[in-house]
């Protein structure tokens, strides 16, 4: 097995430093399985490298590391990285490092042109992203047959707030699980990519501040001028269904499909206080609590065959499962959707039962995925300007008891006269969930309610008391007119991710 590496200036191969060209070039190299692992390094202060074209078959964990920036990377063909953690039936189980097969996530300043990942146990490309302000040196490139296409994540990294992160010119198909993947302290776009046949087009998580320290920053998740792609007419059952023996290895830690293990094209993006310890935690999970502040923005995206089929329904746009705390405002423009019914433009899951125990949620569903609010900023969505996406906060009202949730909930003082008579919930609080009006029709398939009058808005109740993750204020009743009652509900205590219950949530609590 063999990778290239271009390192620090201390590196030695066989025992000499190599003085490097400013550029290097092969017709194509080829590695065999025997091969031995090889390090190019560098001993001179040149600028930069650029590699082109390269062809690198059989590598363990990565093709081509960059451990230095500012270098240049065109026509390379990178094909067949194995995870080192499963290689030849290895199963270690403890090993936790997350490669690409362009492992360029401490390289910043590349140039990315024309290149090709052709199938990575892991990833096709790990990177540091663009600076969003720069202009782009990143085109046409691929990766197919990868279980994440193109991640922007470094696990636990961090930077200046206003940092703005960007992929670009990106290209992927048959992605075993997510086409574009971010987890990342700094805001992020993803711009002019494709996403073909993948269970997941495109999804982010974007961390910090801290929600304990009552920091805030008004981040934002964007993606513009993009196609996702449900269905392609290659696309098979069976192949959707096939795991490789990594993807067994790690087991339940990917997104693994929609609805009905249908494909998704979007989801709505994360705002969380850190980063979710994938891959020892789901890489999807949000995982810690929820940032004071944060916005989704999606611009100029189609969305093409996304529709039921044998392997499962089709959604262009869904909130994240496991975005259970809290899911901040999204706003969206110029959408597109061809062979793609209304039926599945939208989706909302329901919260999880099982997210219903003491040392999570405790005793009712978890508030994020009852709080959700969309913003047809162009009517492309709903089909009138300005028009809202909002959940069925009212689900299960009185229904499964499960849930917790019911005019039981509504506290006791408004719930009487002064003299201590009670009042019927059904006299003063005929309407439940988030307040609505003549202009509301539920969407059965959305699983969502959309208004047309309403403008709805995310407001914060803040506890800035010390004790603010051992008291629970939570519910808490808001009236209405016309008379409705809906409240913040509980929060997930995350002290499970370490291994025990800490017990403890902070009332950052989110209301539409």
């Amino acid at each position: 097995m063999a990778s290239i590496m271009l390192a620090s200036l201390e590196d030695k191969l066989t025992g000499e430093a190599l003085v490097r060209p400013k550029w290097m070039a092969w017709s194509s190299v080829t590695w065999g399985r025997k091969a031995s692992l090889t390090s190019l390094t560098h001993a001179t202060p040149l600028p930069s490298w650029a590699l082109m074209p390269l062809v690198t078959i059989l590598a363990t964990s990565r093709g081509i590391r960059d451990e230095t920036g500012s270098n240049t990377y065109r026509w390379n063909l990178i094909t067949t990285v194995f995870f080192l953690g499963t290689y030849e039936d290895r199963q270690e189980t403890e090993n936790l490092n997350w490669s690409g097969a362009f492992q360029l996530d401490n390289a910043p300043n590349t140039v990315l042109t024309g290149n090709v990942v052709a199938g990575a146990e892991q990833a096709g490309y790990k990177t540091l992203g663009e600076l969003c302000k720069d202009t782009t040196w990143w085109m046409g490139n691929e990766v197919h047959n990868a279980i994440y296409g193109v991640m922007l994540w470094k696990k636990g990294g961090t930077g200046p707030l206003t940092d703005c992160c960007r992929l670009n010119n990106f290209y992927t198909w048959r992605i075993s699980d997510t086409g574009f993947y971010v987890q990342h302290y700094a805001s992020s776009l993803i711009t002019n990519v494709v996403s073909v046949d993948s269970p997941l087009g495109a999804m982010q998580i974007i961390y910090e501040p801290d929600s304990l320290s009552h920091k805030f920053h008004p981040k934002t998740a964007n993606a513009s001028h993009s196609l996702f792609v449900g269905v392609s007419p290659s696309h098979t059952c069976e192949y959707q269904a096939s795991k490789s023996r990594i993807m067994k290895f790690y087991g339940d830690k990917f997104f693994g499909g929609g609805v009905g293990g249908g494909n998704t094209g979007i989801l709505l993006a994360s705002f969380t206080s850190g980063s979710n310890m994938a891959p020892l935690m789901t890489f999807s999970n949000a995982g810690t609590y929820p940032a004071l502040y944060g916005s989704t923005h999606f611009e100029g995206l189609t969305f093409h065959n996304f529709r039921d089929t044998d392997c499962g329904r089709g959604i262009a746009l869904m909130v994240n499962p496991q975005s259970e705390d809290a899911n901040h405002p999204a706003f969206v423009k110029g959408l597109l959707f061809l062979n793609t019914p209304q039926e599945s433009y939208m989706y909302i899951p329901r919260p999880n039962l099982s997210s219903i125990d003491p040392s999570e949620c405790v005793d009712m569903d978890c508030d994020g995925l009852k709080k959700v609010v969309v913003t047809d900023v162009d009517g492309s969505l709903l089909g009138e300007k300005d028009a809202t996406v909002i959940s069925q906060a009212d689900w299960e009202w009185d229904g499964d008891p499960r849930r917790g949730i019911g005019d039981y909930r509504i506290p006791l003082p408004i719930r009487q006269n002064p003299d201590g008579s009670q009042i019927e919930a059904a006299d003063k609080f005929p309407n439940k969930g988030i307040v609505r009006d003549a202009s509301c029709a539920v969407v059965p398939s959305w699983q969502a309610w959309k208004c047309f009058s309403l403008r709805c808005r995310l407001m914060i109740i803040e506890s800035i008391d010390t004790d603010t993750e051992v008291r629970r204020l939570s519910p808490i009743a808001l009236i209405a007119n016309p008379a409705a009652a809906a409240f913040p509900g509980s929060c997930t205590i995350p002290g499970r991710q370490v291994g025990a219950a800490t017990g403890t949530m902070p009332q950052n609590l989110k209301r539409t």
